[in-house]
């Protein structure tokens, strides 16, 4: 049975079918990978493996990089150098993250936060800002990425995947390689580091008031895996976690200023699948996939034949199919289809909000069959340990 629908293997880090790019992927970037089996995937890796795998597209990222250097020096074209201009006190704060003065921490993550380069990783997250911008607004427009331009992208993407082999192996806690980089004090230090390398540091105030806020949601994170087991569906607990981060960056992003909110979200990726690097959506890249439809009654049908029991009756299948169809009337009714068809959705770069909403009517669905189905008890266990979340989208 597969309950996470017929499509091909989810890779780390990856958003769409495709290249595997550190912390973002998009499919366009290289050809397909067929390391990985189609149809039914496991609803967790163990930390070991994920290290095994991390380690191997890390080697794979260096070869790729390499690759599209070698196409870049082809077709590169003359470019003034970036002038780059901050204050003397902009330069001290960078020099002070540099040095790692201004890394909020706590006994449980020193040791771990005292061995990222958050020099790297804060000057890396700044660059790709503006450069994903310029992505997200080609790929809206409908165009081929420009080479150059994915390649800058690749390149500090890279730098990334190292930093994020050190969070794992810090045993950061979070739901795959994205949740530990996305958790509270992470992506806190990613904040600082970010800003002070854009020369819009944060103030004393600032500082104590995200450390605070880190402190709560790190506490509720803590929380969140005492319990985890007890909640039967995996889906909620990756959505309860989702939810905790957001909840987590909106409340960093209200302490700043207008000009240091601008070096870290852009209207064209802000809070997008693969656009975004201040956005728990970072966690839903293997774990969402768009699924076009014109009608509740075609989004229904198709995804009837998605979802597949083994050993069901004919009586069996046609309940599930009439619980499938009255779920999508009920949470994707005629103003859902009214709006108009997203482009970056389409390509897999849907809004974190819009997934996050897919997984709770998910949810509601996975209840309603494992309540009114006979299932096996390896359905059952199948529809409990899934993880992937299928997004209704406008064709």
């Amino acid at each position: 049975m597969s309950w996470t629908t017929r499509d091909t293997g989810v890779s780390f880090f990856s958003l769409a079918v495709g290249a595997t790019l550190g912390i973002l992927a998009w499919s366009y970037l290289a050809e397909d990978r067929g390391d990985l089996p189609a149809g039914e995937q496991p609803a967790e890796e163990s930390s070991s493996a994920e290290l095994a795998a991390l380690r191997t597209e890390n080697q794979r990222m260096s070869e790729r990089i390499n690759s599209l250097q070698a196409s870049l020096d082809r077709e590169a074209q003359e470019a003034p150098a970036r002038q780059v201009e901050e204050s003397v006190e902009a330069a001290e704060t960078l020099r002070a993250v540099l040095a790692g003065d201004l890394i909020l921490t706590d006994e449980q993550f020193a040791e771990v936060l005292g061995k990222i380069d958050w020099a790297t990783m804060g000057t890396n997250m700044k660059d790709m800002v503006p450069l994903i911008e310029t992505l997200a607004e080609q790929l809206a427009a409908g165009e081929s990425p420009d080479l150059a331009l994915a390649g800058q992208i690749q390149r500090l993407n890279g730098d990334l995947l190292a930093i994020a082999q050190v969070i794992m192996e810090g045993e950061v806690p979070g739901t795959g390689v994205n949740g530990a980089f996305t958790h509270p004090m992470v992506a806190g230090n990613q904040i600082v580091a970010a800003l002070a390398a854009a020369g819009v540091a944060l103030d004393e105030g600032q500082l104590e008031g995200l450390e605070k806020i880190m402190r709560v949601y790190g506490a509720r994170d803590r929380g969140l895996r005492d319990v985890e087991g007890s909640e039967p569906f995996k889906l909620l607990n990756l959505l309860e976690e989702i939810d905790l981060k957001s909840e987590f960056y909106n409340e960093a992003r209200a302490m700043l200023s207008p000009e240091q909110a601008a070096a870290l979200y852009r209207d064209s990726s802000a809070g997008r699948l693969g656009l975004d690097v201040f956005d728990p959506g970072l966690m839903l890249a293997g774990q969402a996939q768009p699924l076009e439809a014109a009608s509740s009654a075609e989004l229904a049908q198709s995804l009837s034949e998605r979802l597949q029991p083994s050993n069901l009756s004919e009586s069996g299948k046609q309940q599930l199919q009439n619980i499938i169809s009255t779920w999508a009337n009920r949470h994707y009714g005629e103003d859902f289809w009214s709006q108009p068809p997203d482009p970056l959705s389409k390509q897999g770069m849907m809004t974190s909000a819009h997934v996050r909403e897919a997984m709770r009517n998910q949810v509601t669905l996975m209840r309603t069959i494992l309540d009114q189905v006979e299932l096996t008890p390896a359905d059952r266990a199948n529809l409990m340990a899934n993880m992937r979340t299928i997004v209704p989208l406008v064709r």
